[in-house]
């Protein structure tokens, strides 16, 4: 090792001022390409890449907090008997004829069949303003003879 290097401090010594200038020059743009390739690179690239898993984590929470607040509406309504007998009645009440069971996210739901658009929205209004009731889903379906076909789930 040595050797080698008294060969390359020889071979540098037996050199011209102004060579030994432009040898100093190439090693300095050696040892920053090295620099710029080893080091900087890399350190750029790690920003890059943490800034698109920060968007990605984002994306994703943005995702699980939509879905969450979903299961939460479908666990904190109230169905089944509580509402069933008053959206019956007032339904009767409005003159629509409802079928009612259980929605598919765990809400009470209902369908009203070929009823009238003033009627159906009456009865949801009345539902609100004096039951404190909502349509937590409502699903609108116009028929061909001016009438609508309703499916929806209702929820404190």
């Amino acid at each position: 090792m040595k050797t080698l290097i008294a060969r390359a401090q020889a071979g540098f010594d037996g050199r011209t001022v102004r060579e030994q200038r432009m040898l100093a020059l190439m090693l300095a743009v050696i040892v920053l390409c090295g620099l710029w390739l080893l080091i900087i690179q890399p350190l750029w690239n790690w920003k890059a890449e943490a800034a698109d898993r920060r968007a990605r984590a984002q994306t994703d929470l943005a995702y699980v907090t939509a879905q969450t607040s979903r299961a939460e509406v479908s666990t904190t309504t109230v169905s089944g008997p509580a509402i069933e007998p008053l959206a019956l009645q007032t339904a009767e009440a409005a003159g629509l004829t409802i079928t009612t069971g259980m929605d598919e996210i765990g809400a009470f739901g209902f369908r009203a069949a070929n009823v009238s658009s003033a009627a159906l929205f009456g009865w949801l209004a009345e539902l609100k303003t004096r039951h404190g009731v909502e349509a937590v889903r409502l699903d609108i379906v116009e028929n061909a003879d001016a009438t609508v076909t309703a499916e929806g789930a209702l929820a404190r």
